[in-house]
């Protein structure tokens, strides 16, 4: 059962004897701009806060909740407290769903309120292990232990043999089994609240046919790096109590590691890891490696984009953007200007004055990431 709340431009759908960790859902709210629903717990009220300008929306593809910063006018009627729940609509469509963390009061009679969507939840540290899960599991019954809900979760299919982790946030453990999946399969999925429900999908799933250029974007800056996440040499060490300790290279040899260009140009840049005795193909794994890590890191970030509330971490888009990096011949001549399809590794939504633009860092195609990024 539900209750109907119907408030000034707003319809709340409230679960029957909610708590924290139940959703809410929004209908209507300002059509030209930002509406902000609190739901006060204490009393069960529900309040219309004034928002000033300058709210923002930041969202990550991995490693971070989404969080919502924005600053309200305080008076004698508003109520909120840490816990309180924070629904937002643009132009009528509720793009967050999340809590309070933080608040902060300021002279001229304003909260500045930090909100967390249900993946702060996540940040709990934890001991686990699990034996023949897929990710998508793995992240269920996580979810579950800690009370968040869940929404639409697609099948990773990978199977992980063995894992234990140890005093590890729950939003690693997930991000382990994601990456471990991404490993094996070459597939990336995607974890990330949606407006109340922990969602997992696959990342062709979030497709965009938006496309950026340098007329659309108000800045942009592109950064090439070998300083994080690139190595040319590969180490894994399987150390077992029965056949001893065995190290499994990539390149597999000496001589052909001599070979390397990367090595030549960059010197050695070498990734070393102990892995499980019962890992599949530590050999195989080596080489998957390799290939991820062996290149240079790209990062492009892109500033005052036109807003878009369906873009977050882990979305897909298209950018027309001459970068003006030479070609790989050497030979100094720039790359051919294109559309290229880029991954949207973090997106910033800044709401100021009826007016949405968003400030991204994306990767994808020529574009990949710190070494590739898993």
């Amino acid at each position: 059962m539900s209750e109907v709340y119907e408030l000034p431009g707003i319809t709340v759908t409230a679960p029957k004897e909610s708590t924290g960790g139940q959703q809410y859902q929004f209908d209507g709210g300002d059509p030209d701009g930002l509406t902000l629903v609190i739901h006060h717990k204490k009393t069960d009220e529900y309040f219309i806060p004034s928002v000033l300008d300058g709210a923002t929306w930041e969202i990550h593809r991995k490693g971070s909740p989404g969080r919502f910063q924005f600053s309200i006018t305080r008076d004698d009627v508003l109520k909120v407290e840490e816990g309180d729940t924070v629904d937002a609509t643009w132009k009528g469509t509720q793009f967050f769903h999340g809590f309070v963390f933080t608040r902060t009061r300021t002279k001229d009679k304003t909260f500045k309120v930090m909100a967390y969507d249900q993946l702060r939840y996540f940040l709990n540290k934890d001991t686990f292990s699990y034996i023949g899960k897929k990710a998508s599991e793995v992240i269920k019954e996580l979810a579950e232990d800690f009370e968040c809900i869940t929404g639409e979760m697609d099948d990773t299919g990978f199977i992980i043999d063995k894992r234990r982790e140890s005093n590890t946030t729950i939003l690693d453990m997930a991000q382990n089994a994601l990456d471990l999946t991404m490993i094996h399969t070459n597939k990336i999925f995607v974890l990330y609240d949606d407006c109340g429900k922990i969602t997992l999908k696959d990342i062709e799933k979030l497709q965009t046919n938006l496309l950026i250029d340098a007329d659309t974007a108000q800045d942009y800056e592109y950064k090439t790096t070998i300083d994080k996440g690139t190595y040319n040499l590969v180490k894994l060490v399987v150390d077992d109590r029965e056949n001893g300790q065995k190290a499994y290279y990539a390149p597999h040899t000496a001589e052909e590691y001599a070979k390397s260009e990367t090595r030549k140009q960059w010197g050695v840049l070498q990734l070393f890891e102990s892995i499980n005795p019962k890992s599949q193909s530590p050999q195989d794994l080596a080489d998957t490696y390799l290939t991820h890590y062996n290149r240079l890191g790209r990062s492009l970030r892109i500033k005052g984009a036109a807003g878009d509330i369906r873009v977050r971490g882990g979305s897909m888009m298209y950018i027309n953007i001459d970068l003006g990096e030479d070609d790989e011949t050497g030979q100094g001549q720039q790359q051919e200007k294109k559309v290229r399809t880029i991954i949207v590794e973090s997106v910033t939504h800044r709401f100021e004055n009826h007016l949405h633009t968003m400030d991204l860092e994306v990767r994808g195609d020529i574009i990949t990431g710190e070494g590739g990024g898993k």
